[in-house]
């Protein structure tokens, strides 16, 4: 089990979230042009353009004003960790995001996710692919936590004046037992036969249940590619702590298209969202399966 440590994205949440609080704004100092051109916000910059670019025009202002009313040390490890860790090319933006969005929800941090659902939408997911993700999150986090986390893009949507958009997707019944194999095969490669069969060790009744209501009819919704789905994967066993189904994973994701520079980003990323031992401990993993450096990147 990872180590749990208090990770800097409840601040990144909340920084972002005061942009709209006039009361804080105005008790944010005014920075004179000489000091806007300094060489340290000069180094700031490409964290600042990062954040802009996921919420809009301003925000990576309001993070570097905000060095003054917040720790310096803090404040500039936020705005380097868009820089360094988000502005890294192997990796798009946008599927970064959604990474982010569906680790935050196997956390059970749902207050946190408003501000990372306002930038998915902004970034170009619709309503019914950030729905589709989260629901991956049953697999990997319960039902209680994926519950949460739509009742907070709900809310989220509410505050925005959006209209809510369930996906009428209905698995065809007299298949799921079939499209689970089929699913779990595609993610999951030869390892899914284990892992199920150590499950059925368990209780029968209990792997076909997987199969067909996880695989069947979670993972055979149309919107997301295979891809994506097991690079929300990858995030979400780092920030749990679920080395085995991450060392299943990761041969079978390579297979269907995610490049090892892809997986290493999004469990770099994650040191952000629930500390570093939890990304280290998927970085073990993930040179137990690939122990030489791949050439993804």
């Amino acid at each position: 089990m990872a180590f749990r440590t208090v990770s800097l994205f409840r601040t990144t949440a909340r920084i972002i979230a005061l942009h709209t609080d006039p009361c804080i704004r105005r008790a944010i100092p005014e920075r004179s042009g000489r000091d806007i051109m300094t060489e340290k916000q000069e180094a700031l910059r490409p964290g600042e353009r990062v954040a802009e670019s996921i919420w809009g025009e301003g925000y990576g202002g309001l993070l570097k004003g905000l060095i003054d009313s917040y720790d310096p040390g803090l404040t500039e490890h936020i705005v380097s960790f868009f820089g360094e860790t988000y502005a890294r090319s192997a990796l798009d933006t946008k599927t970064r995001q959604l990474c982010t969005l569906c680790a935050l929800a196997s956390m059970g941090l749902a207050p946190e996710m408003t501000v990372y659902f306002r930038g998915s939408l902004n970034l170009g997911w619709s309503q019914q692919d950030i729905r589709e993700a989260l629901l991956i999150t049953i697999f990997t986090a319960g039902i209680p936590r994926t519950i949460n986390a739509f009742k907070a893009f709900n809310e989220t949507l509410t505050g925005l004046k959006i209209a809510p958009e369930t996906d009428p997707y209905h698995a065809h019944e007299g298949k799921v037992e079939e499209t689970g194999l089929h699913r779990g095969r595609a993610l999951f490669g030869d390892a899914f036969t284990g892992l199920v069969d150590g499950v059925r060790i368990f209780h029968p009744a209990s792997a076909d249940f997987l199969v067909a209501s996880i695989f069947g009819r979670v993972f055979a919704r149309p919107r997301l590619d295979d891809r994506t789905r097991a690079l929300i994967l990858v995030a979400s066993c780092t920030v749990t702590g679920n080395a085995r189904i991450l060392r299943a994973l990761l041969p079978a994701a390579e297979r269907i298209g995610a490049t090892r520079g892809e997986m290493e980003e999004v469990i770099f990323q994650m040191h952000g969202y629930a500390g570093w031992p939890a990304c280290m401990d998927a970085i073990g993993v993930y040179c137990e399966v690939f122990p030489r450096r791949g050439t993804g990147k």
